[in-house]
């Protein structure tokens, strides 16, 4: 369907965009917090420790910290905020939607040539050919079903001198993260996930925010495997 999709809006002379990933970004912050604490990437329990996903998704997780403009504790420095990840996939389901595609024929006659001859007998005839144009003369409503997958990431900045102190559970911030589409690949959509939430970390949205990324998006690439695009 796609393919075919794509087919008309050439031939239409539409203009085809690389894809796009929505996602919505919701942040949260305590008066009592600074950008100059020293963050890390610290597991839930051993289990989540253990947890490969877990791993690569912290490296990730890091990078967007940084990129954000927050400190990132290196391994001979303590952490100030403790940053929980979680994240998650629902099960698919099937949404459906009527979208216009165009119908293609004849809009009228481009070019005419006639052609005169002459008789034996001195009689002159003449014929025409016309060639015709074709172009957009109508639309078709198609239903369209889509399998769509919804993904979260919520980031959480808990204060770890407190909780050491007083075993007191203080976030200084905290955002989520969703998006739903086609793709059911968790480690492919995280880092695009990231990327979109990277203005908001350690902010107040004020409200959700939705944040609409290419899937050709370098940072989201940098965010995944920490090495620079060059600039294209």
């Amino acid at each position: 369907m796609v393919a075919a999709l794509g087919a008309i809006c050439l031939l239409a002379g539409c203009a085809i965009q690389p894809p796009t990933i929505d996602v919505s970004v919701s942040g949260f912050v305590a008066a009592e917090f600074s950008p100059t604490l020293q963050h890390a990437v610290v597991p839930f329990d051993a289990e989540q420790a253990n947890d490969l996903q877990f791993a690569e998704a912290s490296e990730e997780v890091q990078r967007a910290l940084v990129k954000a403009g927050l400190q990132v504790a290196t391994s001979a420095e303590r952490p100030d905020v403790g940053v929980f990840v979680d994240y998650g996939i629902g099960s698919p389901r099937t949404e459906t939607s009527v979208v216009s595609l165009p119908i293609w024929g004849q809009t009228g006659v481009a070019s005419s040539t006639t052609t005169g001859y002459l008789s034996p007998t001195g009689a002159i005839s003449a014929v025409t050919t016309n060639t015709p144009s074709y172009g957009v003369v109508g639309a078709d409503s198609v239903p369209v079903s889509t399998t769509v997958y919804d993904r979260y990431v919520m980031l959480s900045g808990f204060d770890l001198n407190r909780y050491a102190k007083s075993k007191e559970v203080k976030r200084f911030w905290q955002i989520k993260i969703t998006s739903s589409g086609s793709s059911g690949d968790l480690r492919l959509i995280i880092p695009y996930m990231l990327n979109a939430a990277v203005p908001y970390l350690g902010k107040s949205t004020g409200k959700a925010v939705t944040v609409v990324l290419s899937q050709d998006d370098a940072n989201a690439e940098y965010l995944r495997t920490g090495v620079a695009l060059p600039p294209k």
